[in-house]
């Protein structure tokens, strides 16, 4: 019954070349897209994949744009969502699938939202982990407003990492101090991001005194491992990126058609009980906010008790149930 996994390359439009993992289902079972945050690949799905193939489901969860092995292009402007978005249409459709179910974590998230707007007729429904739907806009994303916000209601700014990010040398900082990185990326108390990753100028400030935390006891010393070669061999350089193209102001849309905004298919937002960043309370209000407008008629919320940021690795089966029921 267990779908057969394999990985597979595909040159897409603008020369870059994509690495996919991928099985087809049995039974006439579904098929998942996996989508992939910061930072990390496709092995951000391990569990996932190997809990869904082996019922039968079909998956495929590309290596995005600048990471594992698919092509890692140094420019920002290569990194905006609606190019990103039709690479990833062209997997789907070169292997001939649509009707997916899309679960898109943090950037995937963000990725899955444009994904819809440019390509809805690839989708059964859609999941958002850590980062609710963000439809496209005409403007550019206002950090300073989202930050000030943030830390009105929760006492620190949701996003102010994301300064340290935009800056010229974060991705030689991140690289020369990867284990300071990494256990703050993967904490036993995933509260320290309040204090150290969220505030403007404490990640910076972090990394070039080499400070290091307890690492999350979910996190193995193989996986350790694993996600360090995967990060160190492609570097920083484009994962960042991601963030400097939103600021930049290249994932807005000029000629907006408001009607394709909406999410008509049932979609699902999940959370992290303990994510300081993707809080709950963040993806309930935008859900409550897009049933009143008629932006998300079908949208659903659910929160992964004990879990932090990272879900799908620390509380795969509970989020696994979730997945399942689509």
């Amino acid at each position: 019954m267990a779908a057969e996994i394999t990985v597979k390359t595909l040159g897409v439009t603008g020369g870059h070349t994509y690495s996919y993992t991928i099985a087809a289902p049995n039974y006439g079972r579904g098929t998942y897209l996996l989508l992939h945050g910061f930072p990390s690949a496709s092995y951000d799905w391990r569990h996932i994949i190997e809990d869904l193939t082996a019922e039968g489901y079909g998956i495929v969860a590309p290596d995005l744009l600048g990471y594992g092995n698919t092509s890692k292009p140094t420019a920002v402007e290569e990194y905006a969502q609606e190019d990103i978005s039709c690479h990833v249409a062209e997997i789907l459709e070169h292997e001939g699938i649509s009707g997916v179910v899309g679960v898109g974590h943090d950037w995937g998230a963000g990725l899955l939202s444009s994904m819809w707007y440019y390509h809805p007729q690839l989708f059964e429904s859609l999941v958002f982990m850590a980062t609710p739907y963000s439809p496209v806009s005409p403007n550019p994303i206002d950090l300073s407003a989202i930050n000030t916000r943030t830390e009105k209601a929760f006492g620190y700014p949701i996003y102010g990492y994301w300064t340290f990010f935009n800056q010229t040398d974060a991705a030689s900082i991140i690289e020369r101090h990867h284990d300071s990185f990494t256990t703050l990326l993967y904490p036993e108390d995933p509260a320290i991001w309040k204090t150290i990753v969220c505030p403007i100028g404490k990640l910076r400030a972090w990394l070039e005194a080499d400070k290091e935390t307890t690492r999350a006891s979910y996190i193995s010393d193989e996986e350790w491992d694993t996600h360090s070669k995967i990060m160190l061999n492609g570097g920083y350089t484009g994962p960042l990126n991601w963030y400097k193209a939103a600021m930049a102001g290249l994932n807005k849309s000029p000629t907006l058609d408001t009607a394709r905004q909406a999410i008509t298919k049932r979609t699902i937002f999940i959370s992290g009980e303990n994510d300081a960043i993707g809080r709950p309370e963040i993806a309930q209000q935008t859900a409550d906010e897009g049933r009143n407008s008629g932006l998300l008629p079908n949208v659903e919320t659910f929160v992964v008790p004990g879990s932090s940021h990272w879900m799908q690795v620390e509380k795969s089966k509970e989020v696994l149930a979730i997945l399942k029921n689509l």
